[in-house]
């Protein structure tokens, strides 16, 4: 028998007043407001009460939607500056440069640079090259194509370019098989949400994946257990299969393309002048030059920010990239990772993460305190910095349990990988966002999946290996 809504429920949404919008904004308010004044514990930190309600409100509207997730981010940027240290707009908070300076932290630049290899491949139309070679590697059956898709994405952020620019590489690349599809066809989201995933998953793999890599070993290093980069890769690339392979198989059955071949790109009509063939030599240079730079940044000691420079400068000095290029860079997306390191920067800044992992209550037993901590840290990524939620939590953790400081530091920046439910939870996340064929609800299944079932797979899996 089929479940039937009572009649009521029926008449009240056929007659509600408000729109769908409205009605999700006034519950985000007003939720936020029951949260604030009745629901925190009495030894709440008075100095944490006004950075907790803009959390609660930026997490309210980049689940609904209510807002452009970019404007979410400018509300998360002007509230720190007016109210996170008092409520009352006259007085404006005193450090507030550093929290709308996050538009010039590391990560932008690392986008940017990302961005312009991207624009690079485009405007020299060697994204369409590109993906006519991979469908003669991977042929044109959908799934398998989108398994390859996310298997190249996935080694290249293990092989230390950042996940920001791998992402944006990549769909740099395969955008015109998408736009090749009908609007509608659901493997366009398989297409840009598989590359975000991978991108993200891909940090799982080496020491140099990611940041928050880095600090893992480094804090083990302190307490005298070194992780050989070998060591790393043992433990973290057979995960980042796992995850890579698990993303493929919910994202070919929650979205069945409806085709069965996937189309080539169509050659460029006429052949390349001379100067578009130079454009692309140098596109490919570039690629290569800052590829390497970005791979030898621990050798170089050049910082992967500073390497991303140098596709700015060079496409730009050559005229590959000219002035009306560069309206093409996705300046929203910028804005909303600005935004979500400036909310890291407040949580961490006026104490509120330090309070939260103080007040969480561990089991006894140690793998299920581990198992927790996978838990808390998976939930802390979501919504901020992965690196700034790792900052924290490493050291919490081998506080914590001293005794397990290996298991713990590696569990901790692991866990920091696989949070990616909300657009700004990672920006591979964001960047998806900026093509215009993904909203905040389509992370909802990804993200709820991993943060369910993640921390017990790095767990088990790390135990095991570690036995």
């Amino acid at each position: 028998m089929q479940f039937e809504p009572p009649k009521i429920i029926e008449e009240l949404k056929d007659n509600w007043p408000l729109s769908q919008k409205v009605t999700y904004f006034l519950l985000v308010i007003i939720t936020t407001a029951i949260v604030r004044y009745f629901l925190l514990p009495a030894d709440f930190p008075p100095n944490c009460y006004n950075v907790a309600v803009l959390i609660m409100l930026a997490i309210g509207f980049w689940l609904t939607d209510v807002i452009p997730p970019f404007a979410v981010s400018m509300f998360v940027i002007g509230y720190t500056v007016y109210f996170l240290k008092d409520s009352s707009i006259r007085n404006v908070t005193p450090d507030w440069e550093k929290y709308a300076g996050t538009w010039s932290s590391p990560v932008i630049w690392m986008m940017m640079g990302g961005f312009f290899i991207s624009l690079g491949i485009q405007v020299t139309a060697l994204d369409k090259s590109i993906a006519n070679f991979s469908l003669k590697i991977f042929g044109t059956r959908p799934r398998i194509l989108l398994l390859g898709i996310m298997l190249i994405t996935m080694l290249l952020s293990m092989l230390g370019v950042s996940n920001t620019a791998t992402a944006a590489m990549m769909i740099a690349i395969f955008m015109p098989l998408a736009q090749k599809l009908d609007e509608d066809d659901p493997y366009i989201k398989c297409i840009i949400l598989g590359i975000a995933y991978a991108a993200s998953f891909g940090g799982l793999g080496t020491i140099i994946a990611s940041p928050m890599n880095a600090m893992a070993v480094e804090a083990a290093a302190k307490k005298g257990v070194p992780i050989s980069f070998l060591s790393w890769m043992k433990m973290g690339t057979p995960l980042a299969l796992l995850f890579t392979f698990m993303g493929w198989l919910m994202l070919a059955t929650m979205y069945k393309p409806k085709i069965t071949a996937v189309p080539t790109l169509a050659a460029n009509e006429k052949p390349f002048t001379a100067a578009q063939m130079r454009g692309r030599w140098i596109v490919g240079i570039t690629f290569m030059i800052t590829l390497i730079l970005w791979l030898t940044s621990s050798i170089t000691k050049i910082p992967v920010a500073a390497v991303s420079f140098m596709p700015m400068m060079l496409l730009t000095i050559t005229g590959v990239i000219q002035q009306k290029h560069i309206r093409m860079i996705s300046w929203d997306t910028l804005l909303l990772v600005a935004g979500g390191l400036t909310l890291g920067m407040a949580a961490q800044e006026t104490g509120l993460l330090d309070y939260i992992t103080n007040h969480v209550r561990l089991p006894q037993e140690q793998f299920m305190a581990i198992l927790t901590l996978s838990y808390l840290t998976v939930f802390i990524s979501n919504f901020m910095s992965s690196t700034a939620a790792a900052s924290i939590l490493i050291p919490f953790a081998n506080t914590l349990l001293p005794q397990e400081t290996l298991f713990v530091s590696i569990v901790v920046g692991f866990s920091c990988s696989i949070g990616i439910l909300l657009p700004i939870s990672t920006p591979p996340n964001a960047i998806a966002l900026s093509t215009g064929y993904i909203t905040a609800k389509d992370f909802r299944a990804g993200g709820l999946l991993l943060f369910l079932i993640g921390p017990p797979i790095i767990c088990y899996v790390l135990r095991w290996w570690l036995m």
